[in-house]
């Protein structure tokens, strides 16, 4: 996920070699798998809720190569990208959020960011000074953790903070 490559590429890597039938199969496999690719019924709602504020929103992922482009097609123009596979670092490692920061222009600490992993999303974030909250669709709400993007968006903008 740090490398610029397709299936191929990334066989490469990997010392292995695809023939062209076996990589054709996985290519066909893998274009199914993007295109049944959808966001979270309540993603779209709460990015615009943020970019109607006037907020900055960023994507900052682990996606390897392919998946950026049904993310890019689904999703609204983020303000900034930190994909690991331009980045060359994946989350936690410190590089990938500081690409974030600059390509943001701004303090990390006036940067909140939400996921679904701990250590990635949270955690490493926390030790470079942006504050990570956890999404966790199938738990109870707290003051660091969210069930849903809209719930979050609704924290950020201020109506949530009676938590």
């Amino acid at each position: 996920m740090t490398q610029n490559v397709g299936l191929a590429g990334a066989a490469n890597l990997f010392g292995t070699q695809l023939g062209n039938v076996e990589l054709a199969t996985l290519e066909l496999d893998l274009y199914a798998e993007l295109a049944s690719v959808r966001p979270y019924d309540d993603a779209l709602r709460a990015l615009e809720s943020l970019k109607r504020a006037g907020l900055k929103v960023a994507l900052c992922s682990n996606l390897a190569t392919p998946y950026a482009i049904p993310a890019m097609l689904l999703l609204p123009e983020f303000d900034a990208y930190a994909w690991s596979f331009e980045v060359g670092a994946i989350k936690p490692e410190p590089a990938i959020y500081d690409h974030l920061v600059k390509r943001l222009d701004c303090k990390a600490s006036s940067i909140a960011m939400i996921g679904d992993t701990l250590e990635a999303d949270v955690l490493g974030p926390d030790r470079l000074g942006i504050h990570g909250f956890h999404l966790q669709r199938d738990a109870i709400s707290s003051p660091e953790r969210f069930v849903s993007l809209s719930e979050f968006a609704d924290y950020i903008l201020g109506h949530g903070r009676s938590r």
